[in-house]
């Protein structure tokens, strides 16, 4: 009724309650989203057709199905991708298979997005990209500024071993870059942890190297309007796509 709607809880604790709540609704999807795509995943690496994918794809609820299409366009591409040449070509012919690699590189990226710990702001124009709410032109900017802050960490890390094998303290702030890396962590910790930060350095520097990778590639497929791309050339260096963003913006 209109007159609940003055009883609605106004404060700012009830704007934080329903802040909250959003929070954890969102938290819960991505969650049941990563158990979905896990699944499907898993009948692709099993040797399954696109018939076999489809019939899982199928067992999920419908209004799920519309979400995670929603959240991930390329998924889409590529579903619809794999739907078009099982339909013209056969299930177990070349060009449909060709497309489920595409498919199930397409869900492998996903995951490790959803999964990431690092490099954020990359990752979040991955999804920016794909959904075009980010431009190319700026997910690069934002990518960029990361690889340099990796760059930056990897020398802070180097001479903080270097002052540590020399009997020396570690300055908080000579290590800044590093904690941004590291997802943001407290100097303090890093410096009282100091064993542990190599391995959490590779790990983040593997993640990075990969969540670039997934950036091509998100940037690439944007350009070409498709997911059937070869990705070969992409990491042979053939294709740059910095220069195929800049000469499409100027084409807008």
């Amino acid at each position: 009724m209109l007159q609940d709607l003055y009883y609605a809880d106004t404060s700012i604790e009830g704007f934080a309650k329903k802040a909250a709540d959003e929070i954890e609704m969102a938290r819960a999807a991505a969650e049941n989203f990563q158990v979905q795509l896990m699944e499907l995943l898993s009948i692709l690496q099993g040797g399954g057709d696109y018939n076999d994918f489809y019939s899982k794809w199928m067992g999920i609820d419908p209004n799920i199905q519309e979400a995670m299409l929603k959240q991930f366009p390329q998924l889409a591409i590529a579903i619809n991708d794999a739907k078009k040449a099982t339909e013209q070509f056969g299930a177990g012919s070349q060009e449909a298979d060709s497309k489920l690699k595409v498919l199930n590189r397409t869900i492998e990226n996903i995951t490790k997005n959803n999964a990431a710990q690092y490099f954020d702001k990359t990752v979040k124009a991955i999804d920016g990209v794909y959904k075009g709410s980010t431009r190319i032109v700026d997910g690069y900017a934002a990518m960029n500024k990361e690889i340099e802050t990796a760059i930056k960490a990897q020398i802070e890390y180097e001479a903080a071993s270097k002052e540590l094998a020399a009997g020396n303290e570690i300055n908080a702030n000579s290590i800044s870059n590093l904690a941004s890396l590291l997802g943001g962590l407290d100097t303090q910790w890093i410096i009282d942890n100091w064993a542990q930060i190599g391995p959490l350095m590779s790990n983040a520097l593997q993640e990075g190297e990969e969540a670039i990778q997934r950036f091509n590639e998100a940037a690439l497929i944007t350009i070409m309007g498709t997911a059937d791309v070869n990705f070969s050339d992409l990491e042979n260096g053939l294709i740059t796509v910095n220069e195929e963003a800049e000469a499409a913006l100027q084409t807008l």
